[in-house]
């Protein structure tokens, strides 16, 4: 992939399926603003799209690049259990079959209008603020994830920065123009290239483990990772409880996605929102198992190369970077387009979504609450400008995509108690759903950030105490220059006793204060040895290339006869080859050096007070919020009545083929409510009773997702 011909770590081939891909999805886009006359269809499109493109949309929307790039990561950290990083939703899949249809009959365009309806405009806002949060967040770990797979496929020639503003730019001339039309459509065009992405290295990296072990890809893959764990579905770190949790976690959270309702209420009927939605997310599973697959076979082959990969978000690119280019020309353009793709399906209908939020259910509700139609939609435009740019600050200020995405699902379960609360128990008030959001939030805030409890643990914890100088002189030695005051003044601190505690308690945050202003200059020595590094590869790749052509060079025993000065030229070639493996002992030498002092330099980081792991801090948050809701909601004054009954007379109202729209929560004219039929009617409980096709559909959908999960465990079992 090196070469006279390369652009920014390119070929000119590659270049040109990328740009047609973006100059066709771009016109495609804007096509779509000719439907775009009024802020309705801008944020909720037109209602009229049907199954095909519904499940399309659903899948666009839900798969993106980032999500490769998070599985791969942790695939190839912790084995084949990182696949649970995606596949935790295939348990709430049976769900979307009775959900979708409930978001349909809403009638509305955000979220945040279920809660109004619900329990009254503060509660609507409140939403609409913890939305849009979560809207900059996924688009934040999109766009990081992609960036990291673009500066992986092009070598480094094309940093972080400048793909996401790239990426960003992209998306927005439709977004901002087309809303959610354009949105859905660019989806189905997406969509497929998101398939494309999520299986074009698979085939080549399984026939390259063949290749170099000469065994089948299962048995090549488990003869050079040789441990039993990496091909296990559950691990050390990602165990049962932890699967269950984050997957309980994840349902909780899905109910109230701020994109949930675009997803669900675009179709034309409930069937389009039910066949879009389960169906377009099962897609989503498969591509689930090639990421996992292409993360395992990541380990091996850089196993099988003697190479060592310091940064794991950059794994699937330097998959697709290594492998593609000896495949074929263009293929890494056809990757960087569907990965381009994957992350420009969701950001769009994201963007559009938080728009809708902060137009409708903020701006409308607070600031300007009588204005034309099209002032609501231009504010719609620039509000998608602003949700985009904060997305790109919190991009930045990521360190990896897999702890961006971990910040994502907390966040989505923040008002997701009150939302399945004040959906299916008549009883839950105004405050419960104020107070237990907020509890809620303090909770994770809590139980993410314990350094709140510096104090406690230097009271109860002296191990702690004596340990962190320690830790500290031994990262001053990282940067003596830098760090010699630090070490003088904690040699000159006692060992143990009563003299330390007193020192610490004067001044409580002396040590991390200290270690702070090594940040900065540690920081900097990275990014130079990073970009040495980069350099450094880049050079060995160039060296392996001609090696592997000189060899390609060497005559045939029974052409030789025929050849005019053969001994010259294999003296010729053997003196280029030992040339050239000489320079690569060079290279390699100087990249493991490098590689070396980057491990010792990533241990230099703020150190972290102890931490509860990732499914307790679940438990405690969401347990916590769970008992506020209920024991606020029998303590304080109730919803009133006829606002309920409106609003379950809605809920449980089936949708019309050709229904006119109407304002959010209201039943069109002449539309009588269906009768009220619960399972289980103590308590106050309006659990709607299940139709046969409801049954039917989660009964199927359930068997759909066990094959799914006996077929990947079949999959890893290969080779034993």
């Amino acid at each position: 992939m090196t070469g006279e011909s390369d652009l920014l770590g390119i070929t000119l081939i590659d270049w040109l399926v990328i740009i047609g891909y973006l100059l066709g999805i771009t016109v495609i886009g804007t096509w779509a603003v000719r439907k775009v006359n009024s802020a309705a269809s801008f944020f909720i499109s037109n209602r009229g799209f049907g199954k095909l493109m519904m499940m399309f949309f659903n899948f666009g929307t839900g798969t993106h690049s980032d999500q490769a790039v998070s599985v791969a990561a942790k695939t190839y950290h912790v084995g084949a259990s990182g696949i649970w990083y995606q596949l935790l939703w295939a348990f709430s899949t049976p769900f979307y079959w009775i959900i979708a249809p409930m978001f349909r009959r809403m009638r509305a365009i955000t979220t945040s209008d279920f809660f109004e309806a619900r329990f009254g405009t503060s509660v609507g806002v409140l939403y609409a603020v913890m939305a849009i949060m979560n809207l900059v967040v996924n688009i934040g770990v999109m766009l990081k994830g992609s960036s990291a797979m673009i500066e992986a496929v092009t070598g480094g020639t094309i940093n972080a920065f400048y793909a996401t503003m790239a990426m960003t730019a992209m998306f927005l001339i439709y977004g901002v123009a087309g809303g959610l039309n354009a949105a859905i459509v660019t989806d189905f065009v997406q969509g497929i290239l998101t398939i494309v992405l999520s299986f074009l290295i698979l085939p080549f990296a399984f026939a390259e483990i063949s290749r170099l072990t000469g065994m089948g890809p299962m048995e090549g893959l488990r003869a050079t990772i040789n441990d039993a764990e990496m091909f296990s579905l559950v691990s050390a770190e990602i165990g049962i409880f932890y699967i269950i949790v984050i997957s309980l976690n994840g349902l909780i959270g899905y109910g109230c996605q701020p994109h949930t309702m675009s997803l669900c209420a675009a179709g034309k009927t409930e069937m389009e929102a039910r066949v879009g939605m389960t169906c377009g997310m099962f897609i989503k599973r498969f591509c689930t198992v090639a990421w996992v697959l292409t993360g395992l076979c990541a380990v091996a082959y850089y196993i099988l190369l003697e190479r060592e990969v310091t940064d794991v978000d950059h794994i699937y690119g330097l998959m697709a970077r290594d492998l593609l280019p000896k495949i074929g020309l263009g293929l890494v353009g056809l990757f960087i387009a569907s990965m381009l793709a994957g992350v420009m399906s969701s950001c769009d209908a994201f963007m559009v979504a938080g728009s809708a939020l902060l137009t409708g259910n903020i701006y409308r509700r607070l600031f300007v609450r009588h204005a034309s139609d099209r002032h609501y939609m231009v504010v719609g435009r620039l509000f998608s400008v602003l949700i985009v740019a904060a997305a790109i600050v919190f991009t930045f200020s990521l360190e990896s995509v897999v702890e961006g995405l971990e910040i994502f699902w907390k966040i989505s379960a923040m008002m997701g108690l009150a939302f399945w609360a004040g959906l299916f128990w008549r009883r839950t008030t105004v405050a419960a759903a104020w107070i237990g959001t907020l509890v809620t939030f303090s909770a994770f805030l809590f139980v993410s950030q314990l350094s709140v409890l510096d104090h406690v643990l230097w009271d109860f914890n002296p191990r702690y105490a004596e340990q962190l100088p320690k830790v500290l002189l031994k990262d001053a030695e990282l940067v003596p220059e830098i760090a010699a005051p630090l070490k003088d003044r904690l040699q000159q601190l006692p060992d143990l006793g009563d003299d330390l505690r007193r020192e610490i308690d004067e001044q409580p945050n002396y040590t991390y204060t200290m270690k702070a202003r090594l940040a900065k200059p540690v920081e900097q020595e990275v990014e130079k040895l990073t970009k040495r590094q980069q350099a450094q590869q880049q050079k060995l790749d160039e060296l392996t290339t001609i090696e592997a052509r000189l060899m390609e060079l060497a005559p045939i025993e029974k052409i030789r006869p025929r050849l005019h000065n053969a001994d010259v030229f294999d003296r010729q070639r053997t003196a280029q080859l030992e040339e050239v493996r000489a320079a690569k002992a060079t290279v390699g030498g100087d990249l493991k050096r490098l590689n070396d002092d980057l491990k010792l330099l990533g241990r230099f980081e703020k150190e972290k007070l102890p931490e509860l792991a990732l499914p307790w801090q679940m438990v405690f948050y969401l347990s916590v919020g769970l008992v506020t809701i209920i024991g606020v909601s029998l303590v304080t004054p109730r919803v009133p009545r006829d606002r309920l009954d409106r609003f379950y007379a809605c809920l449980r109202t089936p949708v019309t083929p050709n229904e006119p729209e109407t304002k959010p929560f209201t039943l069109p004219e002449g539309v009588e409510p269906a009768p009220r039929r619960v399972w289980f009617d103590r308590f106050e409980l309006e659990i709607p009773q299940m139709t046969w096709l409801g049954f039917i559909g989660v009964f199927v959908t359930a068997l759909a997702v066990a094959a799914l999960i006996g077929g990947v465990y079949w999959i890893f079992s290969l080779g034993t």
